[in-house]
Parts: C-alpha cells; structure tokens; sequence
C-alpha cells in the first residue's frame, strides 16, 4: 500500500474516496431504512390502533342493536299475546251479538 501510495498517489487517494463515499452513502442508506422501519412501525400502531377502536365501536354498536332486537322480540310477543287475547274476545262478542239477534227475533216473532 505504501508503495502504491509513493507511486500513484493520485490513484490512491481517488480509491480512499470512493471507499469512504460507498461507507457514507451505506451508512445514509441504512439511517433511511431504520428511520423508514420506524416511521412503518409508528404507522402500523396507528393502523391498529384505530382498527381496535374501530372494532371496539362496532361492538358496542352490536351490543346495542342486540338489546334493541331483544326488546322488540318482547314487544312483538306481548302484541301477539294481546291480539289472541282481543280476537277471543271479539269471537265471544260476535258470538253473544249473534245470540241476542235471534233471541230478538224469536221475540219480534211471538208478538
């Protein structure tokens, strides 16, 4: 090495160059990369973040369509409940209706 650099001292040193500019731009490369990884890991935690949160609301949202659902299950059931309970009712009515036409008949007819 010492030879070359007594006999090509201009070679020599356009080779230290262009070693050290190769370790630079790696080292520049690499600071990238790292700093791209970091700024891909901050992104990927925001990413997570808001889909935990997402599915966190969606859930409650769930939750809360599940309890209405319930509720108007109940309500549907209580409704069919009472519509049974009117149509025996109004057959009992209609029935007690029919009853007295032909008593009042049967009387109009004895007159």
């Amino acid at each position: 090495m010492m030879r070359a650099a007594r006999e090509q001292p201009r070679v020599v040193i356009a080779k230290l160059l262009a070693a050290l500019c190769l370790v630079a731009a790696g080292i520049a490369i690499g600071t990238a990369i790292d700093s791209d990884d970091r700024d891909a890991t901050r992104t990927m935690q925001v990413r997570l973040a808001s889909a935990q949160r997402t599915a966190s609301d969606r859930d409650i949202e769930l939750q809360q369509t599940s309890t209405e659902l319930q509720r108007a299950i109940a309500a549907r059931a209580r409704a069919r409940h009472a519509l049974q309970l009117l149509r025996r009712v109004n057959r009992r009515l209609r029935r007690d209706l029919r009853v007295a036409e032909r008593l009042r008949r049967r009387a109009q007819r004895r007159r």
